[in-house]
């Protein structure tokens, strides 16, 4: 990964396996934001996916919705990459 959110997104990936669900999603929310002031599009969209996957999972009061509308906002930017 290259650019601003990098350590953001690899700091979620650490925390998400060492089980710590909201240290990561903090860290992948970061990340997205950082992506996406840097105008990175596909890292934005990878970490708002990522984002999404650990709301399924973590399954907090509104998680579930959240993490619905993430995913629709991840298929819109990944098709208007092209990487559908």
């Amino acid at each position: 990964m290259g650019g601003d959110g990098a350590p953001g997104a690899r700091r979620g990936e650490l925390t998400a396996a060492q089980g710590d669900l909201d240290a990561a999603l903090r860290y992948y929310t970061e990340a997205h934001a950082a992506y996406a002031a840097a105008s990175n599009a596909y890292e934005a969209a990878r970490c708002l996916a990522a984002a999404a996957e650990l709301r399924r999972v973590r399954s907090a009061p509104g998680d579930i919705e959240i993490a619905c509308a993430e995913q629709a906002e991840v298929q819109r930017a990944f098709e208007l990459l092209g990487v559908a």
